[in-house]
């Protein structure tokens, strides 16, 4: 029966007979924006004269607008939309939101029901159609449905979109959806608040979309999965993914034609801390990466908005809980910047550049890299777009965290570091660095990144960026935490060749005292072809190759090779003559001849039970030039063993072995 009376009042609300429109509601034009989501009400705005200034500079385009949240349990406030004072606030807000060029949704929804569960479709939404929805207030973009709806409420939101489009053609819809750590049964599915499963998140999603009759491309949707960057962790947090979150959100945008997805921005002091640029710099980047057409900052309820923050905070302190997780709040209770407004309004300014190249480019690929290849993951699309474009692909990751690829349809390039804290560097293999451009998101205009090696040339070895660093000799990018960098190739760029076996004549020599012959050293493309030396330059050892220890050939390729390679000749000690061993029960004594002092810090002896020590191998490091014999105790009975010996020597913390000795043979007792 509620089920009915429900739907009953939707219809009533788009049934609504109107007057002709007086003009046609301002209309977003495929526009990136930078949301501010649960911020200061309409009250608080229309109260202080300076606040909707401050929300504009801080860089914010559009904000979910609550008319009040004097109604602390739902938070909602509608009765504000038809009270005189309310109407009158919302009116005054309305105007300087615009006259800062500021959209509004208006905010329909509680804060965490449903439509079924404590909606809120009753006769105030029409008063709401007829007073903001008809062009009246241009700046009024949408309506705010819902936070966190149910899956049994899918087709009644359905409804209410197809006809809110039907009626208000340029007007957007929006709502945020749970995230996909959310437990089955508070999907809706299921009887389990303690587990998940991805297919009924999936489910879950499908349900808001898969509905006809539904203009998708004025639906802008959202959840808020908020990387755990400090301080909290959840048991989801090893078995559920952040990206995997943005990837369901991108799959679904795209099933759908072309609906507008945003994943939520967490300022929560548990989190992360809101007053470093980097943590909220990865949300944001991830979220682009991730093809989010719009971002969304979640702020919890700033102090300003009285009494909610009162109420939750007195809740949450008679618990015996502190609370922290509001803490990234942009204003003070009196309206004021907070301690994190500037960081925010530093953000957006990199932010909304980047957002605006990017809003219309459509996503091919998203790629997880990382130092280790097995824990390389695609997500959305298949990685072999990154060839297929024409642009570049990438090597590896300097960190063991990760970085992040994406590919766009227009053949750019947008790589992210996966890391809030730590630089990751990206080697790129298909083009030269000096046949590309990158967007400079300080000017807002893509920059030759061959015009500034060549301003550069003799000042620098590394390019130095906003956020981060180029190095053209091994055409590798370095990025700071959190931070991203989009790449384009110029028009008419040559793929790089690729470089094949590098190596030297001759890898190592035994220490005799004297200087040892320099090796040769091969240079070859990818067809076993020799490089001609006019595409590199060779940096030979500075010392004399006499002394045990290790000496590197650097070789640096230009042209039309790019890397750098280092190749490895060591001088190994001598090997040491060993003796015929003696047996005891469960036990081998193997003995040597002594060392030279100098050339010498200890020994090595192993013993197996194969000629190829694989099998049952025990090993001993013996310290000390002067030692001559070893005892390997603890072997099996009356069983055949085969033993060696090596000599190492420690140059500058590191061991280096003579070849190993001729293999003993014994058996134990």
């Amino acid at each position: 029966m509620l089920l009915i009376m429900v739907l009953a009042i939707i219809s009533s609300f788009f049934t609504y007979s109107y007057a002709a429109n007086t003009k046609p509601a301002k209309k977003n034009k495929g526009n990136f924006e930078i949301q501010y989501y649960l911020g200061p009400d309409a009250m608080q705005i229309a109260s202080d004269d300076k606040l909707a200034k401050r929300i504009a500079d801080a860089g914010f385009t559009v904000i979910a607008l609550q008319p009040s949240y004097k109604d602390v349990n739902e938070m909602v406030g509608l009765w504000a939309y038809a009270d005189a004072e309310g109407a009158a606030a919302l009116k005054k807000a309305l105007k300087r939101l615009d006259d800062n060029d500021i959209k509004v949704y208006l905010k329909l929804g509680t804060i965490s029901g449903d439509l079924v569960e404590g909606g809120v479709w009753n006769d105030h939404s029409q008063k709401l159609a007829k007073k903001y929805l008809d062009g009246r207030y241009d700046n009024v973009i949408g309506v705010d449905l819902g936070d966190e709806p149910r899956i049994y409420s899918a087709q009644q939101y359905a409804a209410a979109m197809v006809q809110l489009h039907k009626t208000f053609p340029n007007v957007e819809s929006y709502f945020n959806l749970f995230p996909i750590y959310a437990a089955d049964a508070v999907l809706g599915i299921g009887d389990s608040y303690t587990t998940y499963t991805r297919a009924y998140y999936e489910k879950y999603l499908r349900a808001f979309f898969n509905q006809k009759n539904v203009n998708h491309g004025l639906f802008v949707f959202s959840a808020d999965y908020y990387p755990r960057l400090r301080g909290w962790s959840g048991p989801h947090e090893t078995d559920v993914s952040y990206y995997e979150n943005l990837d369901y959100l991108l799959t679904i945008s795209k099933e759908n034609k072309g609906s507008i997805p945003m994943n939520l921005v967490g300022l929560s002091d548990g989190l992360i801390d809101p007053t470093r640029e980097d943590h909220i710099m990865y949300q944001v980047n991830t979220n682009l990466a991730f093809g989010m057409k719009r971002i969304s900052y979640f702020t919890g309820i700033d102090p300003c908005v009285d009494p909610v923050y009162d109420a939750i905070k007195t809740e949450a302190h008679a618990q015996g809980i502190a609370y922290g997780w509001n803490a990234g709040w942009v204003f003070e209770k009196d309206g004021t910047p907070s301690k994190i407004y500037g960081v925010i309004k530093k953000v957006n300014a990199k932010v909304k550049p980047l957002g605006n190249l990017l809003y219309p480019k459509e996503v091919l690929s998203v790629d997880r890299i990382c130092k280790k290849k097995k824990s390389n993951r695609s997500y959305y699309g298949k990685r072999e777009y990154l060839k297929k474009v024409g642009d570049v692909s990438i090597k590896k990751s300097s960190a063991a965290s990760s970085g992040l690829v994406t590919a766009f349809s227009d053949g750019t390039i947008m790589l992210t570091n996966g890391s809030a804290d730590t630089p990751v560097s990206f080697t790129v293999t298909k083009y030269a660095l000096k046949d590309m451009d990158y967007f400079n998101t300080k000017s807002g205009t893509w920059k030759s990144i061959g015009k500034i090696m060549n301003a550069q040339k003799q000042k620098s070895k590394a390019i130095q960026l906003e956020d981060g660093k180029l190095f053209p000799a091994d055409n590798t990018v370095r990025l700071d935490g959190g931070t991203a960098i989009v790449l384009r190739v110029k028009s008419g760029a040559k793929p790089l060749k690729k470089i094949g076996k590098t190596y030297l004549s001759v890898s190592s020599y035994t220490y005799n005292g004297k200087k040892q012959k320099e090796p040769v050293i091969y240079v070859k493309d990818s067809k076993g072809k020799k490089i001609a030396k006019s595409n590199y330059t060779v940096t030979k050892p500075k010392t004399q190759l006499k002394a045990i220890g290790k000496y590197t050939y650097t070789i640096r390729f230009k042209g039309d090779y790019i890397g750098i390679k280092k190749l490895t000749l060591t001088i190994k000690p001598a090997k040491p003559t060993i003796k015929a061993p003696r047996a005891a029960k469960n036990t081998v004594i193997v003995k040597w001849n002594k060392g030279k002092k100098g050339q010498v810090t200890g020994y090595q002896v192993m013993a197996a039970t194969n000629s190829k020590f694989t099998k049952n191998t025990k090993a001993l490091t013996i310290k000390g030039y002067g030692k001559t014999s070893a005892k390997m105790a603890k072997l099996k009975a009356k069983t055949k063993y085969y033993v060696k010996v090596r000599t190492y020597k420690t140059v500058k913390g590191v061991k280096i072995y003579s070849n190993w000795s001729e293999v003993k043979t014994i058996q134990t007792k």
